[in-house]
């Protein structure tokens, strides 16, 4: 497989299950290393940028994003741990989490289990995002955010994402 992704676009990557969509997310995301071939960056080998300057230029929401039993800022600021209130706050309305938060018992001091066991998948998809719209610029893979949610919360994901697309680089998935 070859594609190039466009500074500051958006580009899907479809196929049916199966075809190595979330393979090329692994390989972007430095989980694999390629058995043949080479990923660049500017032109420059994926292998020989530190893997800690790609990650932090690097945003993935995953299908099912994995949620800590903590507290929602802690697990908020695994994308940024010098995060402010104010920058959590402004990321969850980005991302279109703020009105559910808002719910919680202790709003951002909600404990909210294992996995995000007290949180819909909708809402832990909405966490997810959040947790992008901390990482500066870079950029962002979502693999399938709206995937195997109702109609509400995919039209939710689906406004977040358009807005954290906003000049990002994005392989949609």
């Amino acid at each position: 497989a070859s594609f190039t992704l466009e500074s500051g676009k958006v580009t899907a990557l479809t196929g049916p299950s199966g075809s190595g969509k979330s393979t090329a997310s692994s390989l972007l995301l430095g989980f694999l290393a390629p058995q043949s071939g080479r990923i660049t960056v500017d032109g420059v080998d994926l292998n020989l940028i530190p893997a800690e300057d790609w990650r932090a230029i690097l945003s993935w929401t995953p299908q099912a994003p994995y949620l800590f039993n903590d507290t929602l800022a802690a697990n908020l600021r695994l994308a940024d741990p010098d995060a402010s209130e104010a920058q959590l706050a402004q990321a969850a309305h980005l991302a279109r989490a703020d009105e559910f938060i808002a719910r919680l018992p202790n709003g951002y001091a909600t404990i909210i289990g294992e996995r995000g066991a007290r949180l819909s998948a909708g809402q832990a998809q909405r966490l997810a995002l959040a947790r992008a719209f901390l990482k500066p610029g870079g950029l962002v893979i979502l693999d399938e955010p709206a995937s195997h949610l109702d109609p509400d919360n995919e039209a939710r994901i689906g406004e977040a994402a358009r807005l954290l697309a906003q000049g990002r680089t994005v392989l949609l998935i």
